[in-house]
């Protein structure tokens, strides 16, 4: 029930009076209404209408009610009214006439009423314009129109009390109308009449459908109302004058749509029709599909558990298998532990045996006692040695062996080595012979285990060489290309029983031997120990086989120099004279004008050495390594950077790494300077980021070079930069995060070029850099500081329009962003040396 000016409504037809509280005038007053008429009731009401509606004033209670079209009136122009016998209101209308038939509530003394409204369509005639509506003594009231007048006898009026029953007529899908037992995409929807079968079932694909009803009332068909209410959607009765019902999109699920009428005087049926709608869901959203989404998730969840459980179980496995190797591991150390324990046990009672027995060789040289005792001695000695491998062999097993580099003759060395072996060769009768092809070679190596590595090759190549064999010593130096690639090989060469291609792969592992059915002696850590003290030597050793018979051991070490030897830097003159050599006009130049050059090196010798030969051309800074050289990039503006590559703390590939991964450092030419001569390590360098690789050691020559290409290729880019018009990112760049930047850049410039107010700021914040390190990536890569970098595009971006475009200088510069022509014409001459007017003109007669 609603309330309008003072007017409850009850339902569609039936209205009631109700005083409005606290407002004895309601919302209206008489002086609002453009008044066509008045009349004084039977019941002391006074009516008065209007061209706004219907205004009722009651004297009784001194209140005003107001009754329009929404309350049931024909129109809310009020031509004439009158009482009829019955004390009902006829009320003309322009548009009709409406018939009032009033009841007083006597608990509230309030006015109820039904309207009845009769316009053209029940047969009146022509329009209500005047004021003609007249009640006659003997109780009929005439009504006067355009098309000629009417009488009406209310005491012989009749109403239309029959309610009219909904029944569904027809079913639209889409744009097709649905037939019985007709098909629809293949299936059959509708088996009966729609009004017989009280359930509709579509799919979900049916997005939009009609439902058509009818009321069986056909007197005057065109004033029948309808409401309907669907469950499911709402609760409420939605009233209408159309007999078909549009649905949109429904989704899954069911419907009960309910459906009443009235006749055309408003009696209506209160047992309303009802149709089932089911809407099915699609596949996806089905119970079948929602039960293999269940079943789905569920079998997720247990694989998922099933793989936690196995990734446990493997988890525990491997830990129980790392306790084991770790149980394995400590057991063999303590096994290593006793063994080299009572080895050092062994050392002190083997001194107390050799030592006397040294006295008594002596003593009892010429008597026939002194082979005995040179039996016990050399055994004494053996015993020894063996002792000192196992010592040497767990220096290596914990890697606390380490170099002790000492300058020396290496080919009189090997000799000596080798004529330790002299007596013991003509014991055996085995001829040994040492050939080396230079008469001296002076290097840098360690005295001990260079002795170690020919002693126990020269000990297997006796023991496996049987009487009337030989053993050949062969020293000789392999030269290369740079200095560094310079090595000394030794092969020892014997004559014996040789090892198979089967075993040679194995023959430096720790603890193994190659099966002999003849020979079962030795401890199977002898050449596992010449391979670890080559390797630590930085060279390797091979074994092959001697022709006719017998085995080659090969190892070579590359060829160090102490102090007291001379390198191929040390052969090259300098390029960079003494400060005290310089002119005096060289000396003038400012120090901040240099080129920015940092030296990273850990060795402080090399690193002065870099420093003093380049300071002439370049201000240097130094780092020990990379650490610290990162915080000298942070606070300086570097041009090249010069790197050795193993360092503490942080390498020289982890810095190249960084400095080229970072959009603020991987503008700046990267040099790696490094020992490491391969091609892995070469290539592993250039991945890294690396702009140059050079090895050690160097021609200083080469190294100003390439620091100088760099700088010339810089130079070369910011008058690129200058010159083209056209501006290319490639072009002017060296890694590929810089081309993105300036491509970055030069976007967002284009982007606001006819912007005067885009700042630097502005331009930072869109790179996503600050302020300061887009000044110097800038500066370094194109030459032009950030607020250049945006003029010098404007004024590019003006000279193609000046060549292509037919717009004036004045419409140029400000099209380009500058506020105006006169700024514009002063850049224009700075940058191209001419104004826009003299550019105009030479591409005219250029044209011409």
């Amino acid at each position: 029930m609603g309330t309008a000016y003072g007017v409850d409504i009850v339902d569609t037809q039936t209205r009631r009076y109700e005083k409005r509280h606290g407002n004895r005038k309601g919302t209206q007053s008489f002086s609002d209404l453009f008044i066509n008429c008045l009349y004084a009731d039977s019941r002391g009401l006074l009516w008065v209408g209007g061209n706004q509606g219907l205004s009722v004033y009651d004297q009784h209670t001194d209140s005003i009610y107001y009754l329009q079209r929404d309350e049931g009136l024909q129109d809310n122009i009020v031509r004439g009214i009158v009482e009829d016998e019955h004390k009902n209101m006829w009320i003309l209308t322009s548009s009709g006439l409406t018939h009032l038939i009033m009841q007083t509530d006597p608990v509230h003394k309030n006015f109820e009423w039904t309207a009845y409204n009769y316009d053209n369509a029940d047969g009146l005639l022509g329009n209500f314009d005047g004021r003609s509506i007249y009640k006659r003594g003997n109780g009929q009231i005439i009504v006067g129109g355009s098309g000629g007048y009417h009488v009406i006898t209310p005491s012989r009026m009749v109403y239309n009390k029959y309610s009219p029953r909904v029944v569904f007529t027809g079913l639209r899908i889409g744009n097709q109308q649905i037939e019985v037992n007709s098909l629809y995409e293949g299936r059959k929807v509708l088996e009966r009449s729609l009004n017989e079968v009280r359930r509709l079932d579509l799919n979900y694909a049916d997005r939009i459908f009609f439902i058509e009803y009818s009321a069986l009332d056909y007197a005057q068909p065109s004033k029948t109302q309808y409401a309907y209410r669907i469950e499911g959607l709402n609760s409420d009765w939605i009233y209408t004058s159309e007999s078909r019902l549009t649905f949109t999109n429904l989704s899954p699920g069911k419907y009960l749509l309910e459906v009443k009428a009235a006749n055309s005087d408003g009696f209506w049926n209160e047992e309303p029709e009802s149709l089932r709608i089911v809407i099915h869901p699609p596949l996806w959203r089905s119970a079948y599909a929602y039960l293999c989404y269940a079943l789905l998730s569920i079998g997720l969840v247990w694989l998922l558990i099933r793989q936690m459980r196995r990734k446990h179980a493997e988890k525990l496995r491997v830990q129980r298998i790392e306790m084991e190797a770790e149980r394995q591991h400590t057991m063999d150390e303590m096994k290593l532990r006793f063994f080299t324990n009572i080895s050092h046990d062994f050392r002190t009672p083997l001194s107390l045996v050799i030592t006397p027995v040294e006295k008594l060789l002596k003593e009892y040289r010429h008597t026939e006692v002194a082979a005995k005792l040179s039996t016990v001695h050399r055994n004494a000695v053996q015993l020894l040695h063996l002792v000192n491998q196992l010592l040497d062999f767990r220096k290596l097993d914990v890697q606390r062996e380490t170099l002790n580099l000492s300058h020396g003759d290496y080919v009189a060395f090997v000799r000596e080595v080798c004529e330790s072996f002299f007596v013991f060769a003509e014991r055996k009768d085995i001829r040994i012979s040492v050939r080396t092809l230079s008469e001296q070679l002076e290097i840098g190596f360690d005295r001990d285990k260079i002795r170690k590595i020919l002693m126990n090759l020269l000990s297997n190549a006796f023991k496996y060489t049987p009487e009337g064999g030989s053993v050949e010593v062969v020293l000789e130096e392999k030269s290369g290309e740079p200095e560094a690639d310079r090595q000394v090989t030794v092969s020892v060469c014997d004559t014996g029983i040789g090892i198979p291609d089967a075993d040679k792969p194995f023959v430096f592992d720790r603890f193994y031997q190659v099966a002999q059915p003849r020979l079962n002696f030795g401890s199977g850590i002898g050449l596992h120990i010449v391979h670890e003290f080559v390797k630590l030597h930085g060279g390797e050793v091979t074994v092959s086989d001697h022709t006719p018979c017998g085995t080659v051991f090969t190892y070579s070490i590359p060829v160090r120099l102490t102090e007291g030897t001379t390198t191929g830097t040390d052969q090259v003159p300098d390029p960079c004279l003494p400060a005290e050599d310089r002119t005096a006009e060289d000396l003038s130049v400012s120090l901040s004008e240099l080129p920015v050059l940092l030296v990273v090196e850990d060795n402080d010798d090399f690193r002065e050495f870099l420093s003093d030969s380049l300071k002439a051309s370049y201000r240097i800074l130094q780092a020990a390594d990379g650490k610290q050289a990162l915080a000298i990039l942070r606070k300086e503006a570097v041009d090249v950077i010069v790197c050795d590559v193993m360092m503490p703390v942080m390498d020289g590939m982890e810095l190249c790494a960084r400095v080229k991964g970072d959009i603020r450092l991987s503008h700046i030419p990267f040099i790696l300077l490094t020992a490491r001569t391969t091609d892995e390590h070469r290539l592993k360098g250039l991945q890294e980021g690396a702009d140059d690789y050079i090895t050690k050691p160097f021609n200083l020559h080469i190294l100003q070079l390439r620091i100088e290409k760099f700088l010339e290729w810089n130079r070369r880019n910011h008058e690129k930069f200058r010159q083209t018009i056209e501006v290319k990112p490639s072009e002017i760049t060296i890694s590929s995060l810089d081309e993105k930047l300036i491509g970055k850049a030069l976007q967002i410039v284009e982007e606001n070029i006819g912007n005067p107010e885009f700042s630097v700021e502005e331009l930072s914040v869109c790179v996503g850099m600050s302020r300061g390190h887009l000044y110097k990536k800038l500066l370094s890569i194109t030459g032009k500081t950030p607020i250049e970098f945006i003029r010098t595009m404007r004024l590019k971006r003006a000279v193609q329009l000046l060549r292509k475009s037919q717009k004036n200088v004045s419409e140029v510069a400000y099209e380009v962003g500058f506020n105006s022509p006169k700024i514009f014409a002063k850049y224009f001459r700075e940058e191209f040396h001419m104004s826009p007017s003299e550019y105009l003109r030479s591409q005219k007669n250029k044209e011409e």
